[in-house]
């Protein structure tokens, strides 16, 4: 799992470049290759929790289709194909949407198994992102709540003892 691991996180530092470079396409196949390895990654290894890794993929191919449709509409001021261009751009809009909300989907999940600090704040950041902010708030809260108990009863070593992780699961399932 490991190698793929990095393979994924290759294919997503390359798109990162592409996109920079404003290559959106050649972005887009690199992120849409992380999504891949990483979906696989989850469902072969449900328990090593590569979610936040895979909701990582989705808000890359999120962003991707928001910059090119950003990108396409700055051109429309200068241009009068910009008609032509309206398909595309709406085209981008949605799968920009569409990913954002199976990012919230996949990050959902997560907290619901394994309701850590990170996955909290990640799903809260989600939220936010597709402008559900109430929730957003609500994660927030969850998130520094985990924080603070945790914080309370790590030992010394920084490992819970076998009670304190019963005491910490129950506390996740209330």
């Amino acid at each position: 799992s490991e190698g793929r691991q990095i393979l994924a996180a290759l294919h997503s530092g390359l798109g990162n470049l592409q996109k920079a470079a404003g290559r959106y396409e050649e972005a887009k196949g690199h992120f849409q290759e992380a999504f891949r390895i990483r979906e696989m990654l989850t469902k072969d290894f449900p328990e090593a929790g590569y979610e936040l890794e895979l909701a990582e993929s989705c808000r890359d191919l999120s962003d991707v289709s928001y910059e090119k449709w950003k990108r396409t509409e700055q051109r429309s001021h200068f241009s009068q194909i910009a008609r032509e261009q309206v398909p595309q751009a709406l085209e981008e809009i949605t799968a920009s949407r569409v990913w954002r909300e199976k990012r919230v989907a996949i990050l959902e999940k997560a907290a619901g198994e394994r309701a850590t600090a990170a996955s909290r704040q990640e799903l809260a950041r989600a939220y936010h992102d597709m402008e559900r902010f109430c929730e957003a708030e609500s994660a927030v809260e969850e998130s520094a709540m985990n924080r603070a108990w945790i914080g309370e009863h790590f030992s010394v070593g920084g490992l819970l003892s076998a009670e304190q992780n019963d005491i910490w699961r129950k506390k996740q399932n209330e």
